[in-house]
C-alpha cells in the first residue's frame, strides 16, 4: 500500500492559478464538442453534455 501512496506526492506545492487554467481550457474546447456530438447523433443537445 505504501507504494501506491508514494506514487501521489502530496507534499508537492500546488500551482491554483494553472489547474484552473488547465480545466477552464478543457471545458471551452469540451462542452461544444459534446453539443455538436448530440446534435449528429439526433440527440437534444443538452444530452450531449450528460454524456
Amino acid at each position: 500500500m505504501n507504494k501506491i501512496l508514494q506514487f501521489f506526492n502530496l507534499d508537492e506545492k500546488i500551482n491554483w492559478r494553472v489547474e484552473i487554467l488547465a480545466g477552464l481550457t478543457v471545458a471551452m474546447t469540451m462542452i461544444p464538442e459534446s453539443l455538436s456530438f448530440a446534435i449528429l447523433a439526433g440527440f437534444p443537445p443538452l444530452s450531449g453534455l450528460y454524456a
